[in-house]
């Protein structure tokens, strides 16, 4: 880090950073990180919980179904409400308590979270979040006097998408913006999610590695039978128009391509370098089966939206001053090989080999390094996806960047 104010081992809480605070902050959670309630009856969807006339916790339906046929979802924006209730229940509790003691913003005041319906597309998201910081910063202005045309922004995950959008496609302008894990060029095992004919054996680890281990047992896997529990996460995520926004877009690709295609040893192997190749036209030369490599045909139409709506955010942070926090000690799935030619009987069927990892320590768990290291500054803290923004060390990675911009 240039000039970094805090090493590794500097105690941050109880010391008085006197930061200024110039504008206001928004945080915007990664997937399934915001509550979702039911309009029409005011009860959580997402997470299904409820309390008891004694204040008890209750478990409801664990079942993640009802989540895209639902149409009165929408995300818990009440203002009454703390920022700590709009998220899923302690997922981010160390970040906003840093956010809180150490930055010293106070919530409602000069900071919001931004929840949002992760289950549509982050474009309409980003249109949302646009217009929120439109009204925070007119809150901003008039609380504190100033004139303040910018806001800061601090992003988990797939929220960076909801940032990006709102200020590459709606206006909303950033001064200091830190993205934390973000698959800013996809997620490869958003493939092996979404493609049925792949074997789904890594869909509960990829959903269980999203949030918090202690959300995945308590919340989530209410039985032991996880290969009913990745069959329901997969259908679930194939209506997702968030979760296609996921996939490896064309930027990833043309550098780190995810299918490695094996063939018999007269005929080169090759790999698929784009979206299109890779998801819904295979190569005629190279593929002699092409059927269990592309999608089905039904979802062509949400690939090819998802791949245009990241084209349409670039390549660059938005922002004056910004920061990609990253990991890459964790062994992350990065590639999978489909075998075109077998060796043994029956000779004319391909397959899906299991998904593979590039190296034992290149990612976060969930998203590659490669396509989380963005922003001007770059800031590698080890930990998992859901760990990472809870962590100590990406925490002294926000203050010394907010020090110094």
């Amino acid at each position: 880090m240039p000039n970094d104010p805090i090493a590794d081992t500097t105690p941050i809480y109880g010391t008085e950073w006197n930061l200024k605070i110039n504008r206001p902050l928004i945080f915007v959670p990664g997937i399934l990180g915001s509550r979702l309630i039911d309009t029409t009856t005011g009860k959580s969807l997402w997470p299904n919980i409820n309390a008891n006339s004694k204040g008890e916790i209750t478990l409801g339906d664990p079942s993640l179904s009802k989540l895209p046929r639902n149409p009165g979802r929408e995300c818990n924006l009440d203002p009454t409400g703390s920022n700590k209730d709009l998220l899923f229940p302690e997922s981010y509790t160390q970040l906003l308590n840093f956010i809180e003691l150490v930055l010293k913003y106070k919530p409602g005041h000069d900071y919001w979270v931004f929840a949002y319906d992760w289950t549509q597309s982050n474009k309409v998201s980003g249109t949302l979040l646009a217009a929120f910081a439109k009204q925070k910063l007119e809150q901003f202005n008039r609380s504190h006097g100033t004139t303040a045309e910018e806001v800061d922004f601090i992003a988990h995950s797939m929220g960076n998408f909801v940032v990006r959008a709102a200020c590459v496609l709606n206006g909303a302008n950033a001064n200091r913006y830190v993205s934390i894990c973000q698959p800013a060029f996809g997620a490869p095992k958003a493939l092996f999610v979404l493609h049925f004919k792949i074997p789904f054996k890594v869909v509960s680890g990829w959903f269980s590695e999203l949030v918090a281990n202690f959300v995945w047992r308590n919340y989530v896997r209410q039985n032991d039978d996880e290969d009913d529990l990745g069959k329901e996460i997969q259908i679930v995520a194939a209506q997702l128009d968030s979760i296609y926004e996921l996939l490896p877009d064309a930027h990833g690709l043309s550098t780190n391509p995810v299918i490695h295609v094996e063939n018999d040893p007269l005929t080169p192997d090759l790999w698929l370098k784009t979206p299109e190749e890779s998801y819904i036209e295979p190569p005629h030369k190279g593929v002699r089966r092409p059927d269990p490599l592309r999608f089905p045909s039904h979802a062509f139409k949400r690939i090819r939206e998802a791949m245009e709506f990241k084209r349409s955010l670039g390549i660059a942070m938005p922002g004056k001053n910004t920061m990609g926090i990253y990991s890459s000690d964790q062994r992350t799935e990065d590639f999978i090989e489909y075998d075109d030619w077998r060796e043994d009987p029956p000779w004319n069927a391909s397959e899906w080999d299991s998904p593979d990892a590039s190296s034992d320590e290149n990612g976060d768990g969930t998203v590659p390094a490669w396509s989380a290291t963005v922003g001007s500054e770059q800031a590698k803290v080890p930990g998992t996806h859901s760990g990472v923004p809870n962590s100590i060390m990406a925490h002294r990675r926000i203050l010394s960047f907010f020090l110094r911009t």
